[in-house]
């Protein structure tokens, strides 16, 4: 004998009883979905997003559906509601996050098995480049909208083509058999334009759209078909438009944006200032006088761009955006220069200010950025709105953090807005910082879907 007591001499195991009056089994079905919702989740500026983190989040949620009928139920609808399918052919990002076509064709196979599955699917997004695409991959794009017909947003991501009609059909196919379709994201490769026509002909009779986002328009070229058509205006049921790497001509813009019959919110990023090649010059001035068919509807407007814009605030005057309530221009918008007249103040109902010293995919501008400039044309805007009595009652800004290591180079920027800060709540106005992590590059994420699929 070892000393070991005799193994015969166990009791039989039993497995625990979970306790009828346990709190969690309490909470209502709403609750529990946001904890489950909120395993491992996932923020599109982490580093881990191709790692594993990223996994666990559908690997955490497999397993607790293997608990109770219960949590079968809530973890599904979370593993099922947002959907990301990636056929690319990009040797560099080769991993075992990626969503090989072998798992994209499993997924189509558990879905037409299990038709209460296709029923949690809110947001479908393809990602694939269009120069290895092949017929199997789509097919199972074709498959994937045809099954998933309670899609509520749909995306292509780098590699739409808008003047390839395949492309198109795939847009045309998810508009046929998604009725509730009401967001679309379309972003194209780097070299290829989006000829704004294009948009207005193919989406034309997208009724149930409200949202359309659209990155990726290079073309320096007058579209003078555009500029003649007046057939589409105000025809667009669309009432969100995001752009974002628009490089085309002012004049094309504006016509595009009488496109949609009532705008709530535009955002536009990425903008040429000065283009020699375009023959374009931008100001805020260019893109007031496009967003005035919307003046009386708009109620968030973001301008960012990637070059100070001509003139800065000069000319700008937001007389008659009635509607407006929140407004967010970056440094490279508006300069630092006091504008006398603050001629963006005068929207009667603005609520809101943001201004931002960081752009989308660029680390250029940081906390480092904001010095006495900086402070003085904030606390003019603090003295023009205290003076005019308006309800502008929020004003923060965006940065991105230094490391540690820099720390000891922006104590000064930190207690200047520690200052600036309590000045402006002593004036009744809320003032807040929102501090981002380094941006990254890629714009996208990836899931594996090894964990949502049947066995």
């Amino acid at each position: 004998m070892d000393g070991r007591p005799d193994q015969r001499d166990d009791p039989p195991f039993e497995r625990p009883v979970q306790p009828a009056n346990a709190v969690i089994l309490r909470l209502p079905d709403e609750l529990l979905l946001k904890i489950v919702n909120n395993l491992f989740p996932f923020d599109p500026n982490s580093n881990e997003r191709y790692g594993l983190s990223h996994r666990e989040k559908y690997a955490d949620r497999d397993a607790l559906s293997k608990t109770c009928v219960r949590f079968y139920r809530l973890a599904v609808h979370s593993m099922y509601t947002d959907l990301e399918v990636y056929l690319p052919y990009y040797p560099h990002l080769s991993h075992s996050a990626m969503m090989t076509v072998p798992q994209a064709e499993k997924l189509c196979d558990t879905l037409a098995k299990n038709p209460s599955f296709r029923l949690h699917c809110r947001s479908l997004r393809f990602f694939f480049d269009c120069e290895h695409y092949t017929a199997r991959d789509r097919d199972i794009i074709t498959t994937l909208i045809r099954l998933l017909t309670q899609t509520k947003s749909f995306a292509v991501i780098g590699a739409f083509e808008s003047d390839c009609e395949d492309d198109w059909g795939t847009i045309q196919d998810a508009l046929g058999h998604m009725p509730l379709l009401e967001e679309l994201s379309l972003t194209g490769r780097g070299d290829d334009a989006f000829p704004l026509l294009n948009i207005c002909a193919k989406l034309d009779g997208a009724k149930s759209l409200r949202v359309l986002t659209l990155n990726g328009n290079n073309s320096a070229e007058v579209d003078e078909t555009l500029l003649r058509d007046t057939s589409r205006e105000r025809s667009s049921p669309i009432t969100s438009l995001h752009i974002c790497e628009f490089w085309g001509r002012p004049e094309n813009l504006t016509k595009f944006l009488k496109w949609p019959a009532r705008l709530e919110s535009f955002s536009f990023r990425g903008m040429s200032s000065e283009d020699t090649d375009s023959g374009g010059v931008w100001s805020l001035q260019t893109l007031l006088a496009g967003l005035r068919p919307h003046s009386a509807s708009l109620k968030t407007l973001l301008l960012e761009n990637r070059e100070t814009l001509s003139l800065g605030l000069a000319g700008c005057d937001l007389t008659g955006f009635d509607a407006l309530e929140k407004l967010q221009l970056s440094h490279w918008v508006t300069g630092n220069k006091v504008d006398p007249s603050w001629g963006l103040l005068n929207a009667p109902h603005l609520q809101e200010f943001c201004w931002s010293l960081t752009l989308r995919c660029l680390g250029t501008e940081h906390i480092a950025d904001f010095k006495e400039e900086e402070d003085a044309w904030l606390r003019a805007l603090t003295a023009a709105v205290v003076a005019r009595k308006l309800p502008l009652k929020k004003v923060r800004i965006k940065y991105i953090s230094l490391s540690e290591v820099h720390g000891e180079w922006v104590t000064d920027q930190r207690d200047r807005l520690d200052r600036l800060e309590r000045d402006m709540g002593a004036e009744g106005i809320s003032f807040s910082c929102d501090t981002l992590p380094q941006p990254e590059w890629v714009d996208i994420h990836v899931i594996t879907c090894d964990n949502i699929l049947e066995d």
